[in-house]
């Protein structure tokens, strides 16, 4: 009987070993959207100053890093839609016991009147589609990495190394 059960959990978690690997391999292949550079996270994070009060929300959340990284300071959402993604994400997310939370939808349809951090690091085209639907009331903070918003002046320009900026738009 013992025998039995260590064979069905020996199976399950080399099972469950074999899809994270190949998740990661599909995504590292044929991934179109780079992730946010690990070592920009903290930088990141730090600037946008996130409190206890704050909703931060992620649209086009990749792996989850940079929604399990603000997690520890406030409320958390990331959207993806990608499979591949979101395996990566439950799993950082249970390996982080982080209190984030994952949304499947489409990003373009995504109710933004609940969040005051916004984080983007999109292609420009989804950028300009989600322009429209982006809330510039009173108290949002709307972060773009390398791409700035049309027709909207960025509050503060953030050079992070030679090859990444981060546009800030504050709303009052």
């Amino acid at each position: 009987m013992t025998k039995g059960l260590f064979l069905s959990f020996a199976i399950l978690g080399g099972l469950s070993i074999s899809t994270i690997i190949l998740s990661l391999l599909i995504r590292t292949r044929y991934s179109k959207d780079p992730d946010t550079p690990t070592e920009l996270i903290p930088k990141i994070i730090k600037l946008m100053d996130l409190q206890p009060s704050d909703k931060f929300i992620d649209l086009g959340a990749g792996d989850f890093r940079m929604v399990n990284t603000a997690a520890k300071y406030c409320q958390s959402y990331g959207v993806e839609l990608s499979p591949v993604h979101l395996v990566t994400a439950q799993l950082l997310r249970l390996l982080n016991r982080r209190r984030s939370h994952i949304l499947t939808e489409n990003l373009l349809k995504t109710d933004l009147t609940k969040y005051n951090k916004i984080y983007l690091n999109l292609d420009s085209k989804i950028i300009r589609a989600l322009a429209t639907k982006l809330p510039t009331k009173a108290g949002v903070i709307i972060y773009s990495l390398n791409d700035k918003l049309e027709n909207i002046e960025a509050t503060k320009v953030h050079e992070l190394n030679n090859s990444y900026t981060l546009f800030e738009y504050q709303f009052k």
